[in-house]
């Protein structure tokens, strides 16, 4: 097996399994004209350290080692009548228990000739109950896209297609239902696509959802600038009307002071015809007797 040729999804499977893999190949011999092979394909599998399986990890736990154990088969080019004898030899605790129950109903030679998707289908009969299929059917039927987090919602329509295959076969109800739970916008442009196949559709929909997550990102980014600007552009008017207050301020004792020092007044200013002062703005001349603005006694 070369190295270089594991595909991408297989990369979870050990590295110590391939080499071993390899050292088995370079041995191989021939015999009589004939290929004969020293592979020890229980020792191969033994190398890569497979998980044992005892009920505990439910039932998204079980289809997953079940994926597993097919992707190691795949590059062990396990045999077919061999692949049972493999997974039966992993179970432990109440797993291995109804595992020796099958055993002593069919006999251990028929027990191992089981197929190995009949296998599975029993195991998932086995640890699922109905009821729960029932709710992962209707978890299925409403799974819907929640705000942008488009990684989950794959995650979890492929752990619950795995589970329904009914609701999700041929790959056109597959694909019909998984843009189902898509936002109308996505939905609408996904199903424009014309996917050929679930694979597509979610690449479709990833994209879109990435856009809108970036567009949206953008559009924030505008609007806290605008309340920035905003904030500081009320920021300095409110300054230049202190401003402008207290020059006028100034300028009204400026010209008081003018007035009552020079004893006459000779500045641009108007007369005030309520304190006879020359200033502009607000009167700030105080009647000594009523204290009130506007006129003195």
């Amino acid at each position: 097996v070369a190295l270089r040729s594991v595909p991408l999804y297989l990369t979870s499977i050990t590295f110590d399994f391939v080499v071993s893999l390899k050292k088995i190949e370079e041995t191989s011999y021939v015999k009589d004209g004939e290929k004969s092979c020293s592979r020890d394909y229980h020792r191969t599998f033994l190398n890569c350290k497979p998980h044992s399986f005892n009920e505990t990890e439910g039932v998204f736990g079980l289809s997953r080692r079940c994926e597993k154990m097919e992707s190691m088969f795949e590059i062990s080019k396990c045999a077919e009548e061999d692949k049972v004898k493999f997974v039966a030899c992993t179970l432990e605790g109440r797993a291995l228990t109804w595992w020796n129950g099958n055993v002593h109903t069919l006999g251990l030679s028929n027990a191992n000739r089981i197929p190995l998707s009949e296998l599975k289908t029993m195991m998932t009969t086995e640890y699922c109950l109905g009821t729960k299929i029932q709710k992962m059917e209707q978890e299925l039927w409403t799974l819907t896209l929640k705000g942008d987090d488009i990684k989950g919602y794959n995650n979890r329509f492929h752990e619950l297609a795995l589970m329904c295959p009914d609701l999700v076969t041929p790959e056109r109800k597959m694909i019909e239902r998984y843009i189902r739970g898509l936002p109308k916008k996505v939905k609408v442009n996904v199903t424009a696509s014309k996917p050929t196949n679930l694979h597509k559709a979610i690449n479709m929909a990833r994209e879109l959802v990435d856009q809108s997550v970036q567009a949206k990102a953008i559009r924030t980014g505008e609007s806290n600038k605008r309340k920035w600007e905003d904030h500081q552009r009320n920021i300095n008017n409110r300054n230049n009307t202190h401003h402008h207050q207290q020059f006028g301020r100034q300028e009204v004792v400026r010209d008081y002071t003018t007035l009552v020092e020079g004893r006459g007044y000779a500045g641009n200013l108007p007369l005030c015809n309520r304190c006879k002062l020359h200033h502009i703005g607000q009167c700030l001349v105080k009647c000594r007797k009523c204290k009130r603005l506007g006129h003195q006694t």
